[in-house]
């Protein structure tokens, strides 16, 4: 006779186990959809798809590019990253070295808030104080609102990089007459390297496809390089938002070549966080 706990246990396997499969199917679907799609505006447009403009409505094909919005997001993403990995290195360290401190328990509970924080909000907050005073939108509000949205994320993660370092190796550190900057720049530091880098990468690609943050503060210009931080500018994913919610059929189809943009920016960045994990830089 089988056991009441026998058909529990069958029934909570089947159960995840259908669970899990409708899960990777809507995962596979979505990578063919933007392969499918993205590689036929990539093959109709080549390498201009990286350097060109998106196409006007007028226009009979989805002939153009990401190029404007391709450097709009290197940029904002590279600024905020440029500004928030130092500050992030030093409060993670400190954080780790006072973990009874309830100066720092604040700290940390203040970012975890931080980290909490609808995005869309962020970008509503940094229009309020620095766009309509600039009484433009522009790059530097852009990076600045990437800034609020990665500083939480690498804090997190260095936190929990520097918490994995083994306290004998502080201790020698301490015992040779280092100091606490000493030991974090000539000890910790290189102890850490491929758990660092990783947790930049991942930082970075989380950042590079943030489209809230940046909804209000970066701006619509779609068909020009920038050539400065106090000037509006794009990033991908706004490009994305703005071609998708297009009436336009030439618009919207070209919004998948930038979908397919972002999808290999991403892949790039997550096999660069794998590879660089175990390895000593």
């Amino acid at each position: 006779m089988v056991s009441l706990r026998f058909i529990k246990v069958l029934a909570i396997r089947l159960t995840v186990a259908t669970l899990s499969i409708i899960s990777l199917a809507v995962i596979l679907l979505i990578h063919v959809s933007i392969l499918v799609n993205g590689l036929r505006i990539a093959l109709l447009n080549g390498f201009n798809l990286l350097t060109g403009t998106p196409p006007l409505p007028t226009e009979s094909k989805p002939l153009g590019g990401v190029g404007p919005s391709l450097v709009g997001s290197l940029l904002t993403s590279g600024l905020a990253i440029l500004i928030s990995t130092p500050v992030s290195i030093i409060l993670g360290f400190f954080l780790v070295e006072h973990r009874g401190s309830k100066f720092m328990g604040f700290v940390r509970a203040a970012f975890q808030g931080l980290y909490g924080l609808p995005t869309i909000t962020i970008s509503l907050i940094v229009y309020i104080l620095l766009v309509i005073p600039m009484r433009t939108q522009s790059l530097l509000a852009g990076s600045i609102s990437l800034l609020i949205v990665a500083l939480p994320m690498e804090l997190t993660y260095f936190e929990n990089v520097f918490s994995n370092i083994p306290l004998t190796y502080k201790e020698a550190g301490y015992s040779i007459g280092l100091d606490r900057l000493g030991l974090l720049t000539r000890v910790v530091l290189g102890i850490s390297k491929s758990g660092l880098a990783s947790a930049l990468t991942l930082t970075l690609a989380r950042v590079m496809g943030e489209t809230a943050p940046v909804l209000f503060t970066i701006g619509n210009a779609l068909t020009s390089y920038p050539t400065s931080l106090f000037q509006p500018s794009s990033t991908i994913t706004t490009l994305i938002f703005m071609l998708a919610s297009s009436p336009f059929q030439v618009q919207f189809d070209f919004a998948w070549g930038a979908v397919l943009a972002l999808y290999l920016i991403y892949l790039f960045l997550f096999t660069a966080s794998k590879l660089v994990r175990g390895v000593e830089l």
